[in-house]
Order: C-alpha cells, then structure tokens, then sequence
C-alpha cells in the first residue's frame, strides 16, 4: 500500500500540478522536511581562559583551528585532520582545555609518539594554559618511580606511545572490553569461515586478542582516573581488525594491507576508549 500511495502521489505531483506549485512545494517540502544544516563551528563560543600571546605573537587562532575546536566541543569526539603546519597540536590543547573548563573532563591524557614530540607538546601546553599542571610521565618503564605519584583532577599526563603501552587494565575489565572486541572477530568469521576447523581458529584469535591487551602491561589504567583523550597522529593505532575481506574485487587495490596484523598499539588505543566512553557516558 505504501509504495501504491507514492507511486500515485509522485504521478500527481508530476502531472497534476503546474510548474509553478511543484517548484514551490518541492522547496517548501525540501526546506521543512529534508533540510539538512551544517553549523559553523568556528562561531561556536570558547570559555576556557588562554594566553593572549603564543610564541612572541598576539595568539590568532585560523578560522580552521576554530572550526575544529569547536566541533570537537559540541562533539565531545572528533578528528582533527588539518593540513601540516595548520596547528593541529595547538587545536587539540585548546579543545582539551575547553573540555576540562567546562567540566567534561577532569583527568586527560595525551598519548604521543616519542620523546621529542613530547616536548613540542608539553611547551605549547605551558605556551596556551595559565597555570598549567602537567604530569610528563614519558615512556613509563618498569624502573619509573610512580611511588609518589597521585594524579588529582585539573591535571593533564601525558605519554608516548610506549609508556601507553604499558598501562593496562585489571583482569576483570580486560575480560569485559576484550569480550565487547569480538563483535569484530565475529563479523569476520561470517565472511570468511567456512569449516568448523576454521571458526575454532578464529575464536582462538579473541582469545590471542585478549593476552595482547595484558601482554606488557605495567601500570593499571583504573589507577589513573583518566576520562578524556587526545592522540597525536592516531593513524599509527589503526590497526585493530587483523583482515579485510574485499567483496568486490575491482576494489581491492585500495587497500595495500589486507592481511596487517593487529597492533598492540591499536589495541590498546581501542581499549582505552571504550573505558572512557563507558565510564563517562559516551
């Protein structure tokens, strides 16, 4: 019946009407029912309070960087996928900040590739944040002393990607998170297994994925309290599914990996948030 009713309503709508009222009603019926708005983030209001100057200059922020930190605001999540040289570390300070003025996050972390950027970014931190407490915490060996080490709220830690590595998490919520992981494991099974040999392989791959998220592990995550974070250069941790099933073949040149391996990294990237998120609400 409902395919019956708009066969017969588009047939009035061609054939009934003048050309005049259908161009009125279809604007009026596309401005009412499928508009779609895309806001202007760059005009969005920032409360958190910054330095006016930033590296010896007035501190100008591109209409770029203020789209992005607005977006990331109201957002609460987001991408900041700016062109080289367009400030993407000085866009995720100040959305990171926004978010701890406004009461969003208390404890953030910054995850960053290595000890030199690490630098760059504790330095702009200090450059942008009044008043600044920041936790360098660094590659956090096992020989890091964190005997004295009490993270408070208003704070922000920030690591590399090995000292991220080797935070994890209690058995009892890597039991959990690992088991909300499969649901990728599963939707590969489907495409690709065929034998019962096969499916018992597969289900020891979640249970393989399960020890790499405890595989290393130093510090427990729950001991930190962190509930908001930024990554730099997040593409590193893209390897979380372990294989790529091409359905149509004429597309498979667009992906150069299609048998990469998961990454502990990715893993634990992927882990991290989904215990905020759940603990946070989303």
């Amino acid at each position: 019946r409902k395919a019956a009713a708009n066969d017969l309503f588009y047939k009035f709508v061609r054939e009934e009407l003048s050309n005049d009222i259908r161009n009125r009603f279809v604007k009026d019926f596309n401005r009412n029912y499928n508009n779609i708005h895309v806001p202007d983030y760059s005009k969005f209001p920032l409360f958190s309070r910054i330095y006016l100057h930033f590296k010896g200059q007035e501190l100008r922020l591109t209409e770029v960087q203020k789209a992005g930190i607005g977006r990331q605001t109201t957002k609460g999540v987001g991408l900041l996928a700016h062109e080289v040289g367009f400030g993407k570390t000085l866009s995720g300070i100040l959305s990171m900040h926004e978010a701890m003025e406004r009461g969003n996050a208390k404890r953030p972390i910054i995850v960053v590739p290595n000890d030199s950027i690490l630098k760059q970014w504790v330095e702009t931190i200090f450059e942008t944040i009044p008043n600044a407490k920041v936790n360098v915490l660094g590659n956090l060996g096992k020989d890091f002393d964190l005997s004295k080490f009490d993270n408070k709220d208003g704070e922000i830690t920030i690591v590399t990607y090995e000292g991220f590595n080797n935070i994890g998490f209690s058995s009892e919520i890597t039991e959990e998170l690992s088991s909300k992981f499969s649901y990728i494991s599963t939707s590969e099974m489907k495409g690709v297994t065929n034998t019962e040999r096969d499916l018992q392989i597969e289900l020891q791959k979640e249970k393989e994925i399960e020890g790499k998220m405890k595989r290393g592990k130093i510090y427990d995550w729950e001991d930190f309290g962190f509930d908001h974070l930024t990554y730099d250069e997040v593409h590193n941790a893209n390897h979380i599914v372990g294989k790529v099933k091409i359905e149509d073949r004429r597309f498979a040149s667009d992906f150069r990996s299609q048998n990469q391996q998961t990454s502990k990294l990715g893993i634990n990237t992927w882990m991290a948030a989904q215990y905020i998120q759940d603990k946070n609400d989303g």
